[in-house]
């Protein structure tokens, strides 16, 4: 019963091949929805995804040398003003006078003004380097969010399958449970059994339909938490058509290990914030040197008025010339500035080694959890063959009167806990796969 679970996932789509050959489950006519199927509308819907996307987005349109301060800024600038007013003069020469009512004036000021940096200590290389590694980083962190969002997917998808299985089982012992309640009627009728033996046949199944219709439950709340991870409303009804089975993946921490310092999208995340922090510098150092300025201005001012000895005034000019600007004192501003950036650099490479620390401890318990539950599974496996084979021998037993009611239903037990341990391990172990194929930087490959 093992078959290839996991084939190599292309980016933004994954196809994982699945068989089982235990339990068909019984489901009305609804959508039949594969794992490759809820990866990909996953891929299409989920808001962790778009999110990540629109961050992207963002990143790519501030990386621009413009943002960076490399280009010019031309600015226009121009101004209107007029003015009507009511003027008398007395004129000293000859003490004459004049008056004027209504006197207007107008006065038109413009001009284009060019500012070019042409030095700023470098600041504006480290300004665009640094805006290509945030929509560097930012790509990055769109391609965690994909794997998160892939790796929930096979393990929600996963558990509704171990959930659907369980269903089975206790389908299975609802059936025989109503079988003993018939062969309990039976006795009695003929007077081969007491009253008693009807009551307990009864409460079992009666607790048997409790459980199955407690794992409806579960189910339905599973695949609520599935429709939303591939972004559509939680009442759409669907069927699984995959199945779960034995993974055959083999792993060595070596490799894994290699693979995470290489390949993990979290340490990549973290390296890029160290080089991100390292620009901060670099741009806070930059203020220590003098920044030079290319000016050039061309304007045009006109003015006219109906009184006074100038009637119009107009005047054209240009200018270029540079500028020099060198901060002698600021407040000591500029050395905190380094020693924060500084500082934050610190940070982000303790940031990084708890990171690693933290990835290869998990990645050493999810190997163990792996092979553990692969062991599991399979010691399982044998014990459940061995387990339905008695519970088939114990209820032919007790058709013919050879085992007690209490007895049987032990062995009832006996079987459902054997299939709860194989599903619960096949679970656990496609789970500890999936995890440790996401922080090897594996699944999206």
């Amino acid at each position: 019963m093992t078959c290839s679970l996991i084939r190599p996932l292309r980016v933004l789509l994954i196809t994982l091949s699945l068989c089982w050959s235990i339990h068909p489950l019984r489901v009305h006519a609804q959508e039949q929805l594969t794992l490759q199927q809820a990866i990909t509308l996953c891929l299409e819907n989920n808001f962790a995804i778009k999110i990540g996307k629109n961050a992207v987005d963002i990143a790519t349109a501030n990386n621009t040398v413009g943002n960076a301060g490399m280009l010019p800024n031309v600015t226009l600038n121009a101004t209107y003003s007029g003015a009507s007013n009511n003027i008398r003069q007395v004129f000293l020469r000859d003490n004459s006078s004049q008056e004027l009512t209504g006197a207007h004036s107008d006065q038109l000021n413009s001009n284009i003004q060019l500012t070019w940096t042409l030095f700023d200590g470098l600041a504006m290389f480290s300004a665009k380097d640094r805006l290509e590694k945030i929509q560097a980083q930012s790509s990055t962190a769109l391609q965690n969010a994909v794997e998160l969002s892939v790796a929930n997917i096979i393990q929600s998808y996963s558990t509704i399958l171990q959930q659907q299985y369980l269903l089975a089982s206790q389908r299975d012992a609802l059936a025989i449970s109503r079988e003993r309640l018939r062969l309990a009627e039976t006795k009695v009728g003929i007077g081969a059994a007491s009253n008693l033996d009807v009551l307990q046949a009864r409460n079992d199944m009666n607790a048997d339909s409790a459980a199955v219709l407690r794992q409806h439950i579960i189910i339905a709340n599973a695949k609520n938490q599935l429709n939303v991870l591939i972004g559509r409303p939680a009442t759409i009804e669907f069927t699984l058509s995959d199945s779960l089975t034995m993974p055959t993946t083999r792993f060595f921490f070596n490799d894994i290990r290699s693979r995470i310092e290489q390949q993990s999208t979290a340490l990549q995340i973290a390296r890029m914030a160290i080089e991100i922090a390292e620009n901060d510098i670099a741009i806070a150092r930059a203020q220590h040197l003098p920044d030079i300025n290319l000016i050039g201005t061309f304007g045009f001012n006109r003015g006219q008025q109906n009184f006074g000895l100038v009637g119009l005034n107009q005047n054209q000019f240009s200018s270029i010339g540079l500028q020099l600007s060198l901060p002698l004192f600021a407040g000591m501003n500029i050395s905190r500035q380094v020693e924060v950036a500084q500082l934050q650099r610190r940070a982000n490479e303790l940031n990084l080694a708890q990171i690693k620390l933290q990835t290869e401890a998990q990645v050493a318990t999810l190997l163990r959890d792996y092979d553990n539950n692969i062991q599991l599974a399979q010691f399982e496996s044998e014990g459940l063959s061995t387990a339905r084979l008695n519970a088939k021998i114990a209820f032919e037993k007790y058709k013919l009167g050879g085992l007690s009611a209490l007895e049987f239903r032990d062995v009832q037990r006996t079987l459902f806990f054997a299939e709860n341990r194989y599903f619960t391990a096949l679970l656990n172990a496609r789970i500890s796969e999936t995890e440790i194929l996401r922080l090897s930087g594996q699944l999206l490959k």
